[in-house]
């Protein structure tokens, strides 16, 4: 037989694909299982090793296949059918129905209800394909059966393959063994998985209309206890404390089908969907009848809360789930798509799954506003065998997990990251500013506090570090920091950036620092660089597949920006001090490239280098004694610098326009022929700036042997007025701008390879 995978939808995969990027934090791992191996053949399957109240078994010999259910699902009868997968997806109902029997109690007293029964292949008329065997029960004789599986089927997870009119089970070892290695190898110890404020999950409570988080408080956190108090009332060990919280996830909220199928706001936040719900409050997706709807991440998240507050170790996983029983791994899409959250909790000194949104068919249609309840349908999700397990579930990566910042092994990112941390200024160290609990000797005090800021690469390096706005002081080097991809520290103090050879460097954002130099020698995965705010002395960047070194002059600095996606990728801005303007922007063969007052280029040699001079027409402000206004300092101080340079000014280069800056100013107008005034004026400016200061020449001091032009006999004078007016050369006009420009664009296209 030959059952050939069916094709999922362009359509359908691109809107799993938008639900996806919306709900996954973008640092996630990629699946490892790209392919189902074929899976291999067995006879016996159980969905739990471990409860005697919650299972199905599956035995087979020959042509029969020997049943074994209990629940603890109310039930007066059980109907037994088949739920074809492959060719056909459809219902194939032999008439069975089985009387409920009564098997006991649970360790909780709750009564166990169940069957045993033997199917006979050999005498119904199946047709050879890929099955799933579908359980449904009735809760009292008034009750109906569902006429689909979302409608409440009790049970639907144990696959079957009839081939020849013989039946088999298949195991998927392959799940199996990547399942149980994401588990083992992906996580911290259970003792991380405590933090009753869920910092490590803070994605779950983002606003997805407003995009705000709402931060936990203690008072949040005494509620959220009290109600988990309050669910687990009557048990007497953990395990029993997480079914009952299962039970109250998955029996008491509602799965939001718009949010999942539209890409529409998913609201996950537990504290809000607990509290609206207990509080009767509506929102968003909630009404005032303590019904709330959300997604996969939400149930989860609820789940999470309420076993952590019980002290029981809770963690997040994410991956992808094949929705059984319309879909097994042979008609699944893309396995790569991660498009599913569950949790887990270190129970009795082991690790259960459990995925309470699967534990119901309750659901909400925002759209037209129909609520569907149907309460805790299944247990099949907690706490399954690892057959069980994988036969619709694989597991991605833990969230957060083994790539926590604190872990970092490196001996050289140890000593770098230890360095900057005890750089200190005013007494206080950047440790200490980003975290008051910092201790050098303990990295778990490193950083912020928040995991998502400071992360690794899972082998013991530094990933990404975004630490804006703490004040940070010094100079950050994170050289040789080989697994470093992203890098964010704005609105900081810092003095100096290196970054040479981070070889998987994509992104930089520096904004708004005193940064004067920048080292991103061989960076050469760079997708994106940010500096402005930062007067920059210096830049090293890799770009167009060289390493080049970018130099501002004196009286001047530089920012550059990178962006991959632009056809000339890396810009430069040149900023002059004041009194002075670009001179030019030249390459290694001294060749003038533009006068403009910035430069996007792909450069193609190894120097550039920028150079300022003097503007005698940057005049703004007239500068007086005692004009000390915010807006005159910067200008006051350049006219002190200028007139320190030319001999005048012996004073301090504070910005303040006192009586020894005026004797200054008066001296210097003096010696240049100009009014002695003690203010500078537009002339005063325009002259102390020149490149070439000159005093200034009456032109009606007469000169030897000039006649003087009103003794000029006034028949010689000649008739100007119908001339055209000559053109000022030191006076740019919008044609001097515009030839410039494309003298930039033609001329210098050599550089813009």
């Amino acid at each position: 037989m030959n059952l050939k995978r069916n094709k999922i939808s362009s359509a359908a995969i691109i809107l799993v694909l938008a639900l996806i990027i919306s709900c996954i934090p973008f640092d996630s791992a990629f699946a490892a299982i790209q392919e189902v191996d074929t899976p291999t053949r067995t006879n016996t399957f159980s969905s739990s090793n471990t409860s005697t109240s919650e299972y199905c078994k599956g035995t087979i010999e020959g042509s029969k296949l020997h049943i074994q259910l209990r629940t603890v699902v109310p039930s007066v009868q059980f109907r037994v059918a088949l739920y074809g997968v492959n060719p056909k997806t459809e219902v194939n109902n032999p008439g069975i129905y089985v009387t409920a029997q009564y098997m006991g109690s649970s360790s909780m007293g709750k009564s166990v209800y169940g069957f045993e029964y033997t199917l006979d292949f050999a005498d119904i008329e199946v047709p050879d394909g890929e099955y799933f065997l579908y359980i449904s029960q009735l809760k009292n004789y008034a009750d109906t059966y569902e006429t689909i599986p979302s409608k409440g089927a009790l049970y639907k997870n144990l696959p079957i393959i009839i081939e020849d009119g013989m039946p088999s089970i298949p195991r998927y070892d392959d799940i199996i063994e990547e399942n149980a290695s994401v588990q083992k190898n992906s996580g911290l110890a259970p003792s991380e998985y405590l933090d009753k404020s869920m910092e490590d999950v803070r994605f779950l409570f983002v606003d997805p209309k407003t995009n705000v988080r709402e931060d936990m408080n203690s008072e949040k956190i005494s509620y959220i206890k009290r109600l988990s108090d309050k669910i687990t009332t009557g048990t007497y060990n953990d395990y029993d404390k997480l079914i009952k919280i299962y039970e109250y996830a998955a029996g008491n909220f509602y799965y939001d089908t718009v949010a999942f199928s539209t890409h529409s706001y998913q609201y996950a936040n537990p504290y809000q969907n607990m509290y609206n719900r207990e509080n009767k409050i509506a929102s968003a997706n909630s009404d005032n009848q303590r019904r709330v709807a959300t997604t996969c991440q939400g149930f989860a998240g609820i789940y999470l809360a309420l076993a952590r507050a019980q002290g029981i170790p809770t963690r997040l996983v994410y991956g992808h789930r094949a929705s059984a029983p319309t879909y097994n791994w042979n008609t699944e899409g893309d396995l790569t798509t991660r498009d599913h959250w569950w949790a887990e909790s270190y129970v009795n000194g082991r690790w259960i799954f459990v995925d309470p949104t699967t534990g119901t068919n309750n659901r909400w249609n925002k759209t037209t506003n129909a609520w569907q309840y149907y309460g805790v349908t299944n247990y099949t999700y907690f706490d399954p065998s690892d057959e069980q397990f994988a036969v619709s579930h694989i597991s991605f990566n833990v969230y957060r997990n083994n790539f926590v910042g604190y872990l970092v092994s490196n001996s050289n990112e140890i000593k770098k990251l230890t360095t900057f941390l005890e750089t200190s200024a005013g007494g206080v160290t950047n440790g200490k500013l980003l975290n008051k609990d910092y201790v050098k000797s303990n990295k778990k005090t490193w950083g912020d506090g928040v995991i998502n800021n400071f992360y690794g690469d899972g082998k013991g390096r530094i990933a990404r570090i975004r630490w804006n706005g703490f004040g940070l002081n010094g100079d950050a080097d994170f050289s040789s920091f080989s697994k470093m991809k992203y890098l964010y520290l704005k609105d900081n103090h810092l003095t100096s950036l290196n970054l040479r050879n981070n070889t998987e460097m994509r992104k930089v954002e520096v904004q708004n620092n005193q940064m004067t130099t920048i080292d991103l020698t061989n960076c050469k995965k760079l997708t994106s660089v940010q500096t402005i705010g930062n007067e920059l002395q210096q830049v090293k960047i890799y770009a167009n597949k060289r390493n080049t070194t970018i130099t501002a002059g004196e009286n001047g600095y530089i920012y550059i920006t990178f962006d991959k996606s632009k056809k000339y990728k890396l810009r430069t801005f040149f900023q002059p001090d004041i009194g002075y303007k670009v001179g030019g922007f030249y390459n290694t063969k001294e060749k003038k490239l533009t006068s403009l007052k910035s430069y996007s280029m792909n450069p193609i040699t190894k120097t550039y280098n920028v150079v300022f001079e003097l503007d005698p027409d940057s005049f703004k402000y007239e500068l007086s004694i005692g004009n000390n206004a915010e807006q005159y300092k910067e200008y006051n101080k350049a006219a002190q610098k200028r007139l320190r340079e030319l001999g005048y000014y012996n004073g301090t280069e504070d910005g303040l326009f006192d009586s020894e800056m005026k004797a200054a100013v008066e001296e210097f107008q003096t010696a240049f022929h100009i009014e002695v005034t003690g203010v500078i004026d537009e002339t005063t400016w325009s002259i102390l700036f020149d490149p070439d200061p000159q005093p200034i020449v009456d032109e009606n001091d007469d000169k030897p042997g000039e006649e003087d032009p009103t003794d000029a006999d006034p028949d010689k004078e000649k008739d100007n007025s119908h001339q055209p007016a000559t053109k000022d050369a030191d006076v740019k006009t919008k044609e001097d701008a515009d030839n410039e420009e494309n003298a930039h664009n033609t001329a210098d296209t050599d550089e813009l390879v």
